[in-house]
């Protein structure tokens, strides 16, 4: 079986910053991150035997869940960052604040923040719900949220109109509402903030070589993850995976070639594991 790892894997800097601030903490049983600090279970559950709790509560914000973090705890900030609001909060409650947010997530708020300045509309192409979408549009009431394409069709876009998007959108998918955006007002300015690991291994699995089966290995709540599995089902049959136990029944029968990628919060082990099973097939 001819196996090949699509490069770039492992960790993405921001998510190795996050991880790092973590673990130099001096730990003790009052630390806290407020939500999953990456999107990958596996290391969440590796930060837990640290002694890193994660607070989560299936529906609630950031800013309801520093409600369930006791006082005098640290509170760490995810990958994903937050908004002013729940830093406030956190000071406001005593919380001792790590901010694990990542380089990238900050370039958007601080963009977020000049167009406003300058009285611009807003619009923030980003996943309803995700944590990084939720921290970019509490920085104020006047930003809009564009979750799907149709959404585009809801708004009047301004001449003073800025756009700027989730870092961990598909390279295709920002096209397209780019190109429909402009369709409306081609005087929108628009700023793509995909982030460069999201980039790098987007423009990797679309410049990769044709497979019998594209493995795409990361964790479902993942979005730079997800998206890499869209652009692999696009062009080879392809299977998501969060570790090698969802590999072990899969028949790989008559598949002779294998394409390997993972998403930015997969641990490369975890990868590693993977092949080394794939090797004795």
């Amino acid at each position: 079986m001819d196996i090949l790892r699509i490069e770039p894997q492992g960790f993405c800097r921001g998510v190795e910053i996050a991880i790092d601030k973590s673990l130099n903490l001096k730990l003790n049983n009052n630390v806290y991150c407020l939500g999953a600090l990456i999107h990958n279970q596996i290391m969440v559950n590796r930060l837990k035997e640290k002694g890193i709790s994660t607070i989560s509560k299936k529906g609630a914000t950031r800013l309801e869940l520093l409600d369930l973090v006791p006082d005098n705890s640290f509170v760490i900030i995810s990958a994903h960052g937050a908004s002013p609001a729940v830093f406030k909060k956190a000071e406001e409650k005593g919380l001792k604040i790590v901010d694990a947010t990542c380089a990238f997530v900050y370039k958007t708020h601080n963009e977020i923040k000049k167009y406003l300045s300058l009285g611009y509309d807003i619009y923030y192409i980003g996943a309803k719900g995700h944590a990084e979408a939720e921290g970019a549009c509490g920085i104020s009431d006047k930003i809009h949220l564009i979750s799907s394409i149709d959404d585009i069709d809801s708004y009047n876009f301004k001449d003073k109109s800025f756009v700027i998007n989730q870092t961990t959108m598909s390279l295709y998918d920002i096209k397209e509402f780019h190109e429909r955006i402009k369709a409306k007002n081609p005087n929108v300015v628009i700023s793509n903030t995909i982030c460069m690991a999201t980039t790098k291994r987007q423009e990797a699995v679309i410049n990769a070589r044709p497979c019998d089966l594209f493995i795409v290995v990361g964790d479902k709540m993942s979005s730079n993850t997800g998206k890499l599995y869209k652009l692999a089902s696009a062009k080879s049959n392809s299977i998501m995976v969060e570790s090698l136990n969802e590999l072990k029944n899969y028949d790989f029968k008559n598949i002779n070639t294998i394409n390997i990628t993972s998403g930015a919060s997969t641990p490369s082990d975890v990868v590693d594991e993977i092949i080394n099973f794939l090797k004795s097939k």
